[in-house]
């Protein structure tokens, strides 16, 4: 089954890179480069890491005027040595990288109408946020990849495509694939995702760029995200969603509101998915007419509303069991029943 939150263990995120929109050739000459990646953590406005983005026709563009939303890094006042040399591991992958594949790739942290030295700018911040999620225990194989990205050749669409950690093409060989799977072999030991199976299905679970937890269960055919987040000291809130869609409350709301749960931790809340927590929300879907209306609700359990059975459920109201209500089917171009294509 094809799906945008695929297992993320290799490649978490990279969040936006490898968006294909046309391959480009921009190499528009200007101004000294931005400094490199977020600050938090890392690497952001390190002095002296972008200078060299003008010299490699990086800096700027006289064609048309910018929309890209970019921001860019605070800086860091007293940098440190690591910090130093992943700015520059970075920016010089980075500058590689949109010199030659130009706007053929979208970045998660600069989008829009974006000049080459914004676009660097949002490779950058990707590559730190990367690397500080999901790589962070396995840094001797990530400078090797980012040494390897920064001298590579990127002739075709599909090269420009995969520069992520964790993307390939079947058999293909691309470019860095042998350093991309040394990368993602440590960050499966290393890496602060980890996996926990329950009585009810397995989840991996793990900080990303945007919170301290989320967790990633498949059922079936389905793919549930639990997001989790808190205050310092306080337990995790967490709410659920699958295939991409809130699944606010079960039956609706006519059952029992489960919109949100509470975990002590990121393992916890992972370990009360794999049990069911959350990811039982499809347990009983069944499709009625209410006044000429087609209704169509899922629950975890038909009990809720006071049937023994989903399908005591279906009959009660006149209706049928179904696999799964179209509300919380993928989006279109994603692929649900299986066989895909």
């Amino acid at each position: 089954m094809k799906w945008l939150r695929g297992l993320l263990i290799l490649s978490l995120p990279g969040l936006a890179c490898g968006k294909v929109t046309s391959l480009g050739s921009e190499k528009g000459g200007g101004t000294a480069g931005h400094g490199a990646a977020a600050a938090n953590g890392g690497a952001g406005g390190v002095a002296g890491a972008g200078a060299n983005a003008g010299a490699a026709g990086l800096g700027g563009s006289s064609a048309g005027t910018s929309t890209c939303d970019v921001s860019p890094s605070p800086p860091i006042a007293n940098p440190t040595p690591e910090q130093v040399e992943r700015a520059k591991l970075i920016h010089n992958f980075c500058s590689n990288v949109v010199a030659q594949c130009g706007d053929s790739v979208s970045w998660g942290h600069a989008f829009g109408t974006c000049t080459p030295a914004e676009r660097v700018m949002g490779c950058e911040q990707d590559m730190l946020e990367s690397y500080l999620v999901s790589h962070s225990g396995c840094d001797m194989e990530w400078k090797s990849w980012m040494v390897c990205g920064a001298k590579e050749t990127y002739d075709t669409q599909q090269e420009c495509s995969t520069i992520d950690s964790g993307q390939f093409v079947g058999s293909v060989v691309l470019p860095c694939q042998e350093e991309k799977l040394a990368l993602g072999a440590c960050s499966q030991v290393k890496g602060p995702w980890k996996s926990v199976s329950g009585s009810y299905t397995t989840c991996n679970y793990g900080p990303t760029g945007t919170g301290p937890c989320s967790v990633i269960c498949t059922v079936d055919e389905s793919h549930f995200d639990i997001t989790c987040a808190a205050n310092p000291a306080l337990p995790l809130l967490c709410s659920c969603s699958v295939n991409g869609h809130y699944i606010n409350q079960d039956f609706g709301g006519m059952g029992q509101n489960l919109n949100n749960f509470y975990a002590t931790d990121c393992a916890d809340a992972a370990k009360s998915a794999a049990d069911g927590k959350c990811t039982n929300r499809l347990e009983c879907c069944f499709q009625y007419t209410d006044g000429g209306k087609e209704v169509c609700l899922c629950g975890s359990d038909p009990k809720l509303l006071g049937q023994p059975s989903c399908q005591a459920l279906a009959d009660f109201t006149g209706g049928k069991v179904v696999d799964i209500c179209p509300q919380f089917l993928p989006e279109i171009g994603d692929c649900w029943p299986p066989p895909c294509q």
